[in-house]
């Protein structure tokens, strides 16, 4: 038999408003971290929030770009300073104060609205596609994300 595997949605929200801002969609073998281009290329942005999948210099270097200057990504646990590096000031900054004290100064718990808007999303169309090709599993769950940017429009 052979594996269907699965898709990914790589979602942007606006904390603020709580309505996303831009997806993709790609399959399961697809990074995190290599969507945030293809993501965020778009979007005018003073600050993000990641989480730990986002801890890689590509993304920092990406966001300094972009003009973010201090990105509340989530530095994983076993990362290194390299003066080398764009992120070492924002592992540095996570020693010097602390997880939750760095946690507090990026308001890291915003993030929330991301986690919160997919728990919508699932609540209203439930956490299953039909479509049984990849190509047709990505326009549903497009249409799907459409349909609720709708909802909240109204």
């Amino acid at each position: 038999m052979e594996r269907r595997g699965w898709i990914k949605i790589h979602l942007a929200v606006d904390v603020e408003t709580k309505k996303p801002v831009a997806f993709e969609i790609t399959d399961e073998r697809v990074s995190d971290h290599k969507m945030v281009k293809p993501l965020l290329k778009d979007i005018k942005m003073k600050d993000t929030l990641m989480d730990t999948g986002y801890d890689k210099e590509e993304v920092y270097k990406f966001l300094e770009e972009k003009g973010v200057k201090k990105p509340g990504i989530n530095p994983r646990k076993d990362a290194i300073v390299n003066p080398k590096s764009v992120r070492s000031d924002s592992i540095l900054e996570h020693i010097k104060f602390g997880h939750d004290s760095w946690k507090k100064l990026h308001k890291y718990g915003n993030r929330w609205a991301v986690e919160g808007l997919f728990s919508a999303i699932k609540r209203i169309f439930g956490e299953t596609v039909r479509a049984t090709s990849t190509y047709g599993m990505i326009q549903e769950v497009k249409r799907l994300i459409a349909f609720y940017t709708i909802i909240l429009s109204v």
